[in-house]
């Protein structure tokens, strides 16, 4: 995006329009260095030299997983030892 130069023929008219371009140039500038700026602070968050102890969590982890139910869901059928009728069993002792 360059500006076009135009002639300017009074004193004041070329001061004022070397203002401008010191302006432009400098507000080109400022727009590069808040990019770079932008960049640098997401890469410092996630970036490869980055310890993940130091990555900062979501603030709601805690509560998501509070609220999830652990287990099976009800109705399903497990697949755990079935219990056997007092007659089938055979007294254990412990000697």
């Amino acid at each position: 995006m360059k500006s076009r130069k135009k002639r300017v023929s009074c004193k004041d008219c070329l001061d004022k329009q070397r203002r401008i371009d010191e302006l432009e140039k400098k507000r080109r500038r400022l727009e590069k260095k808040l990019r770079s700026e932008e960049r640098k602070a997401v890469e410092e968050l996630f970036g490869p030299s980055r310890l993940p102890s130091k990555i900062p969590a979501k603030a709601d982890t805690l509560t998501e997983r509070q609220q999830k139910r652990s287990g099976a869901n009800r109705g399903e059928v497990g697949h755990a030892r079935q219990a056997m009728p007092p007659e089938e069993a055979e007294e254990a002792g412990l000697d």
